[in-house]
């Protein structure tokens, strides 16, 4: 069982003292006072906690509320509980289906799209899967060699498409391989009509096929060191492409994880894996109860 002493809370991150010093003046006294009369302290030294790793208030709120007797084991936060209750509202992992699948990886320049679809490449062949690779960036060459580099270390055939008809005619001759990744040009959150362009080839795509299996399913890639409001401009903007879940990257590169749990917690989209740095074998977590476990560590920076 992991916990957190009740104590030593505040003391687990040098931001949290200021934290609870701004957030102990907001509102009318009366209120604040009473509050301190009823609030556990382990409780609310919890929040504070959480609020100091970026966790907005309103989700605070929401995985503390009527948990007391969850969270709470001789005066200490079961962090193992915590995750239960977390996993209540985010949904973890990415499960491999039996029939063909189309994935389209999705992010602004420089998120690690290229590397992450071969980590993602590299989990797929060992279960199992029958992996190809298609790069749509017509932008940077230096992507496309990327990806092509990782398919000669995989043994993966990569191809380069321009355009829907294009699509069509690689999937035909992909149609033995039960799994095609597709890698996208990067574009920043603000290049809203190139996004939907981008969007459009794959949309046009998916509009002839009948069935929902056949269809090109999109993942967007956060890059974990962002800003929130950086990752809230980004999700906002990618979401036209009608999302079916996210990635979380460059996890080594933050330790102030909270902001990316609000995105989960706000937008309600399943979180396929995180990956930290560029080693391809060992730094990609998809599987759903070790993703769950190493989300409470880097939102308390235990790793």
């Amino acid at each position: 069982m992991q916990i957190i002493q009740g104590q030593n809370i505040i003391n687990t991150t040098c931001a949290t003292t200021s934290i609870v010093k701004e957030y102990s003046f907001l509102g009318n006294e009366d209120v604040i006072s009473k509050k301190k009369k009823t609030e556990n302290p382990v409780l609310k030294n919890f929040k504070a906690l959480l609020q100091a790793s970026g966790l907005e208030d309103r989700f605070c709120e929401l995985l503390i509320k009527n948990n007391e007797d969850d969270l709470i084991h001789n005066e200490n936060i079961n962090l193992d509980a915590f995750a239960k209750i977390l996993a209540r509202h985010i949904t973890y992992g990415y499960k491999w289906r039996a029939e063909p699948e189309k994935i389209a990886f999705f992010g602004t320049s420089g998120v690690g799209k290229t590397t992450t679809i071969a980590k993602f490449a590299y989990q797929a062949k060992l279960a199992g899967k029958n992996v190809a690779m298609i790069t749509l960036d017509n932008h940077k060459m230096d992507g496309a060699r990327q990806l092509g580099k990782f398919g000669e270390i995989l043994n993966i055939p990569v191809h380069l498409v321009r355009g829907t008809r294009d699509l069509i005619l690689t999937f035909k001759d992909l149609q033995n391989f039960n799994l095609i990744l597709l890698d996208t040009t990067g574009y920043n959150a603000q290049e809203i009509e190139q996004i939907m362009k981008m969007g459009d080839t794959l949309n046009h795509y998916n509009f002839m096929r009948a069935s929902q299996a056949e269809q090109i399913k999109k993942i967007l890639l956060l890059p974990a060191s962002a800003n929130v409001y950086d990752l809230k401009k980004t999700i906002n903007t990618f979401s036209i492409l009608k999302l079916e879940g996210l990635g979380i990257t460059k996890t080594n590169e933050t330790c102030y994880f909270g902001p990316c749990i609000n995105t989960l917690l706000q937008h309600k989209l399943p979180l396929h894996f995180v990956t930290s740095d560029r080693e391809l074998t060992s730094s990609l977590t998809i599987n759903e109860d070790k993703l769950s476990k190493q989300i409470i560590n880097l939102l308390f920076n235990k790793q």
